[in-house]
């Protein structure tokens, strides 16, 4: 009995070894697939409003971060443990992309060897079920779900999902109160992260047909197998109650922010439409299954399916589900697996249209596991034989390889925005959400002639497409362009006369325009839509303010930061018209707050600086001014501020004195020695503020506007070449800086280069300098203005030295006194 015994612990001990290393082989190709994401960053798609410029995710953990986790719905979902997720990860690795990248990686690891648990629990048959789990991990369909930073609600809610799963299965061996709740609560974490399980207790009851077999078995009697069943149904209603409720709340959140269009005709996507394509969507889900190439990051709906491909899927989806039913008891797990693939993505298969994607590749994330275990198992009783278990190690192996390396592939073009949406242009020409998140893409890259492009061919692609004329349009504008900006937005209005931003855009267009009556009746349309729209409230707020009316301002931007309590731009104009009513203190509040949420903006720490002095703090308002324009040194309030305070000798040599102290006082804070150096600059000490400059560029090499002072103060120390290296360093740090590229100009002029200088004027005025008095007065470009290119430089700019101009603020320095 002994040696029985021994031998039996010897089996399991085995048995356990074996599973312990398919885990590990598991965990390693997850990691060789994945492990490069770490050296991808994030995207401009969705990346930036759910992470990079996501306000309450930026503060990392918090309480006021959880309160928003629960009790909104930004980015048209509910999902506070996604959420919580992107914050515990910025509460870790702040802003850097591969700690995300390898959170989602890990997550997504951890599902693989859940799902390998679940189904080697529920069959007893391990090769089997890490098959089923490989083909989880690596099928290329699912790189996007893992590689996204934007889907770790996908990844996320699948780890929930199939811990539910692994739960269900604990629960069948031995029914109890605990176990059950264990189900019940990893489902209502997976839907808190996203509601994609909604159709898990359809599955669970898949699941207790085969492998589980809590149904009874063929032959038995009709009405004993009805309560049995009905039994197994009862059984889950806490379960369907659940999925329910988070059902009816996607749908809610979804049609609330604009993601979801509405069923009927005049969403241009009528229910005729919607069935036809969803027939084909799921015929070409289960190919993608078997032969996924070509892929991309969106496929778009391009408008009725052919009749052809219609009759095919029908034809084809209902001859197979067909013979399915009929194979049922000889192949369970054949029927289970393609009931699992066809239920799983009802929720997404386009009855609800969600986005303009006709397939998307992370809907096929739960879906594929149906067709994975359908295709294993279904093979299973084959692959048992003796004589064939060879053949089916190999394919086995083979399969698993050749999904590896495929997704290996996919996964390094998310890489960046470029690399992804340049390849899905690459795969289908006429990819117009493609051109249009190119577009977004290149306008974040400074490049603005490559994004009108790609805007272009988006609308070239697909005219219909509302959403890319109204950010063309937005872009227009942003560009100085408002005539032709209306005609696009327009265009997007009369598509979709509800689409609030469009109205938003509308109201922008016509403030540069000057047509601010009319700006301001869009803005109010904006409003019939959405009464709660934080930036047409804001806009309203600004044109009251520029008006002169500061109450009717102050009750605009109340109304934008109650809306949105996280619109940095709402607060800045609360404390603006705070500070126009007269109250300062309470404008220091909503300006710290708008600081908070953008550390960025000199504007505000411009109004900042304005209030500081309307309370008799002169010191710590230029600190404010400085830091205005230490983030934007063409900020016209904070310059104007500082030459007009810095005329007073006696508060000069106040400001200084103060300066002074704080330099003893921080020996290396870079800020403090960049502020005592523009104060002495000021008072004609070129050589000591030339010194403090380097001091502020060795303590911190960043700092760009030292740089840039000092190859100001280098030239007017006659010092061209040395002028030329601090402005190639500020260039370096910022190339598209319209000072920099001046500067570099007068210093090369001054050490006697002067077309060279003449070429990078041409820089300066093509990024938007028009200061021709500028131009015509400076001391530093005498040497250029003796060249033929120079008159026709000036021409081009379109306003002579003398006439009117719309200077950038760019000059060679700090303002003059």
């Amino acid at each position: 009995m002994s040696g029985a015994g021994n031998e039996s612990d010897a089996g399991r001990n085995r048995s356990l070894a074996r599973d312990v290393a398919l885990c590990l082989l598991l965990v390693l190709a997850v990691g060789l697939v994945y492990g490069q994401t770490a050296g991808h960053g994030f995207l401009t798609w969705d990346d930036p409003r759910y992470v990079t410029e996501n306000p309450p995710v930026l503060k990392g953990l918090t309480l006021e971060g959880l309160r928003w986790a629960f009790f909104s719905w930004h980015a048209s979902n509910w999902h506070p443990l996604t959420w919580l997720s992107h914050m515990a990860d910025v509460e870790m690795w702040g802003l850097k992309p591969a700690g995300h990248h390898l959170m989602s990686v890990l997550i997504h690891a951890l599902s693989t060897l859940a799902l390998f648990w679940a189904f080697r629990l529920m069959t007893g048959a391990p090769w089997a079920s890490a098959l089923v789990a490989a083909l989880f991990a690596l099928h290329p369909m699912h790189v996007e779900s893992v590689a996204w930073v934007s889907e770790r609600k996908d990844t996320l809610s699948m780890f929930f999902g199939i811990l539910a799963i692994l739960c269900h299965a604990w629960f069948a061996k031995k029914p109890g109160m605990g176990r059950y709740l264990l189900v019940y609560a990893a489902l209502l974490c997976s839907l808190m992260a996203k509601q994609m399980m909604v159709t898990l207790p359809f599955v669970l009851l898949l699941l207790d047909y085969w492998p589980l077999q809590r149904f009874p078995a063929p032959g038995t009697g009709k009405e004993e197998w009805r309560r049995a069943a009905g039994a197994l149904v009862f059984e889950k209603i806490p379960l369907f109650l659940l999925v329910a409720l988070a059902a009816g709340l996607a749908l809610y959140t979804q049609s609330a922010g604009g993601s979801a269009s509405p069923l009927d005709e005049t969403s241009g996507l009528p229910l005729g439409f919607r069935l036809q394509n969803a027939l084909v969507a799921w015929a070409l889900y289960a190919k993608k299954f078997v032969w996924p190439f070509p892929m991309s990051a969106i496929y778009p709906l391009y408008g009725y399916p052919a009749l052809s491909a219609v009759i095919f899927a029908g034809v084809f989806l209902s001859t197979l589900t067909a013979l399915v039913v009929l194979a049922r008891k000889t192949r369970p797990a054949v029927f289970t697996g393609w009931l699992w693939f066809l239920v799983t993505l009802l929720p997404v298969i386009g009855i609800i249209q969600l986005g303009w994607q006709q397939i998307a590749d992370r809907y096929t994330y739960f879906p594929y596991i149906g067709l994975s275990l359908a295709l294993v198992f279904g093979l299973a009783p084959l692959a048992d034989r003796a004589r064939l278990r060879p053949f089916f190690a190999v394919a086995g192996a083979a399969l698993v390889l050749a999904c590896g390396v495929s997704a290996w592939r996919q996964a390094a073009l998310w890489k960046d925005t470029g690399v992804l949406f340049s390849r899905s242009v690459q795969v289908d020409p006429k990819n117009y959400i493609a051109y249009h998140n190119l577009a977004e893409y290149w306008k974040t890259q400074k490049n603005m002639a490559k994004a009108e492009n790609n805007y272009q061919r988006a609308l070239a692609a697909n005219p219909g497409y509302y959403k890319g004329h109204n950010d063309y349009g937005a872009f227009l504008t942003s560009r100085g362009k408002p005539s032709a900006a209306l005609d696009h937005v327009a265009r997007a209005l009369r598509i979709n006369p509800d689409f609030v931003n469009a109205w938003v855009n509308l109201g922008n267009a016509l403030v540069l325009m000057g047509e601010t009556e009319k700006a301001v009746s869009a803005y109010k349309e904006a409003l019939k839509i959405n009464p709660g729209h934080a930036s047409a409230l804001g806009n309203l707020g600004k044109v009251a303010l520029e008006k002169g009316k500061a109450g009717e301002a102050m009750d605009y931007y109340s109304r934008a930061v109650r809306a949105n309590p996280y619109s940095a731009a709402a607060w800045a104009g609360l404390g603006a018209a705070l500070l126009r009513q007269g109250e300062p203190d309470k404008a220091l509040n909503a300006l710290a707050k708008a600081v908070d949420l953008n550390p960025l903006s000199a504007d505000s720490f411009a109004d900042i600086g304005k209030a500081l002095e309307a309370k008799g703090d002169p010191v710590k308002a230029r600190e404010a001014y400085l830091a205005a324009l230490l983030r934007d040194p063409a900020n016209d309030p904070a310059r104007t501020a500082l030459a007009a305070r810095e005329k007073n000798p006696e508060v000069l040599g106040a400001l200084i004195a103060a300066a002074r102290e704080k330099v003893e006082k921080f020996p290396d804070k870079a800020l403090y020695r960049y502020s005592l150096a523009g104060l002495l600059n000021k008072a004609g000490d070129t050589q000591a503020a030339i010194g403090l400059y380097m001091g502020a560029t060795a303590l911190d090499p960043g700092l760009f506007a030292a740089h840039n002072d000092l190859a100001v103060a280098l030239l007017a120390a006659g010092k061209p070449l040395e002028a030329k290296r601090a402005a190639e360093k500020a260039l370096a740090l910022s190339p598209q800086s319209i000072e920099a590229h001046y500067n570099m100009a007068c210093a090369l002029a001054k050490s006697g280069d002067a077309e060279g200088a003449l070429g990078w004027l041409k820089k300066t005025v093509a990024l938007g300098f028009r200061d021709a008095d500028q131009l015509a007065r400076d001391p530093d470009l005498e040497a250029v203005r003796s060249l033929g290119g120079y008159q026709t430089l000036i021409a081009s700019m379109g306003t002579p030295p003398g006439g009117a101009n719309n200077h950038s603020g760019a000059v060679s320095g700090p303002p003059s006194p």
